[in-house]
């Protein structure tokens, strides 16, 4: 339960279409997927391999093109989750590792006030989700790799998150 831990970041891999799976079986990971709205999320149709427990053993008889369908819909509740999660974060202040410079800077599109910053850098939130942000806080400071900033969420694009560096954050 993620109110336990409020911010907790979940990932997890999934694999579709593993021989004998069928279509209830399937609509649980669905279902899973679209309740817990993971962070980070990998997901693959199965196929088979040789040399494996499952090659010897078991039949690979979910059909390709069963497979191909299933795997579009765990990655469309999966990404339908994540922009969700991205856009509740709008507004929080989060603390944030700063890796380096940004190799994408925002627009206007993605926050209000985007075109009036200069200089940006990224970095990686406690869920491990991109965060691009100010280079320059107000009191002149550069950000450099590994400080930590306390950063306020001013707009995503359901991948990223975009925001404002309000100052250095020390865990002391």
């Amino acid at each position: 339960d993620q109110a336990l831990i409020p911010g907790v970041g979940l990932s997890s891999d999934f694999i579709t279409g593993f021989c004998g799976e069928t279509e209830e079986d399937h609509r649980g990971t669905w279902e899973l997927i679209r309740d817990v709205q993971y962070d980070q999320a990998f997901l693959y149709a199965y196929s088979m391999r040789p040399g494996t427990h499952a090659h010897r053993r078991l039949e690979d008889d979910v059909p390709l093109e069963e497979k191909k369908r299933r795997l579009a819909e765990l990655n469309q509740v999966y990404y339908q989750g994540r922009r969700s999660k991205a856009e509740e974060a709008i507004g929080d202040e989060q603390v944030v590792l700063v890796q380096g410079p940004s190799a994408r800077n925002p627009t206007e599109e993605d926050f209000v006030g985007a075109s009036q910053i200069s200089t940006y850098v990224s970095g990686r939130n406690d869920a491990n989700r991109s965060v691009i942000f100010n280079a320059e806080l107000n009191d002149g400071q550069t950000l450099k790799p590994g400080d930590f900033a306390l950063v306020q969420i001013q707009g995503t694009n359901g991948h990223a998150l975009f925001g404002k560096a309000v100052n250095l954050f020390s865990f002391v």
